[in-house]
């Protein structure tokens, strides 16, 4: 059976993989980063801080990754973010480890460009919601590694306000399918394996109903402004899975 510990072995057998976050315009935009990877199974690298992935990270920080040879290959979606402080150096350590750099930063003096900005540099940390492992060889395996994520605690933070909304969801038939904090709403987030199933046809007074309708993100979205939570919903999937066009019904 192919553990985590499977996958980040994987990982740390190789140093380079290829990134793909979300531009403003909802298109994909990837590129090709010198990675680490600590036990706990979080991604580091090192980014030019006004570059393309950091203008879109910052935005949504969704994050999607591919490390691969000829015959293995991990797939991972997850959340990125910019530690700072005492767990900025705890990842630093893992990044000179890996890359067997005494001082992770002193290789960006050759780097080409003249201007301060073109050499500013940040950090990004990402934990993985979702990571599939796969053998190509013979008799190789393809498994789930990390499914999408599911906090108890987050779920049991989600406000007061936007509870029972949840709770007549699931009475439904639908299901909590992830939770995060900090995006889309800086608090407690939410999504929805289906999209809304239940009538919620009398909000609280802080909530607020906002059809998405976007592909590149979610279809709909019960917003509390007072908490900043959010519950959203998924566009829904033909039977083989994949997702159908906000103008394509289902049969």
């Amino acid at each position: 059976m192919t553990t985590r510990v499977d996958v980040r072995n994987f990982l740390r057998r190789h140093r380079v993989g290829v990134q793909a976050s979300v531009s403003s315009a909802g298109a994909p935009q990837a590129a090709v980063v010198a990675y680490a990877v600590t036990d706990e199974l979080e991604i580091v690298f090192e980014a030019i801080a006004g570059s393309r992935k950091m203008q879109n990270l910052r935005r949504d920080p969704r994050i999607a990754l591919v490390v691969s040879d000829a015959d293995e290959m991990v797939q991972i979606e997850g959340i990125a973010d910019e530690p700072t402080g005492e767990e900025l150096e705890r990842l630093k350590t893992f990044y000179s480890h890996a890359h067997r750099t005494p001082n992770p930063e002193s290789w960006k003096d050759s780097r080409p460009g003249d201007d301060a900005k073109d050499r500013a540099f940040t950090w990004v940390r990402v934990k993985p919601t979702w990571a599939r492992y796969s053998d190509f060889r013979k008799g190789g395996v393809v498994a789930e590694v990390i499914r999408r994520w599911i906090d108890p605690v987050v779920l049991r933070e989600l406000c007061d306000d936007l509870t029972p909304l949840v709770e007549r969801e699931l009475a439904a038939g639908n299901s909590v399918a992830e939770t995060y904090r900090g995006y889309p709403a800086a608090g407690v987030n939410v999504w929805l394996g289906l999209p809304f199933r239940a009538e919620h046809t009398e909000l609280p007074a802080h909530v607020v109903f906002n059809n998405v309708n976007d592909p590149h993100y979610w279809l709909a979205e019960y917003a509390c402004t007072k908490h900043d939570h959010v519950l959203a919903c998924p566009f829904p999937r033909t039977p083989g899975g994949y997702m159908t066009r906000p103008d394509t019904p289902l049969e």
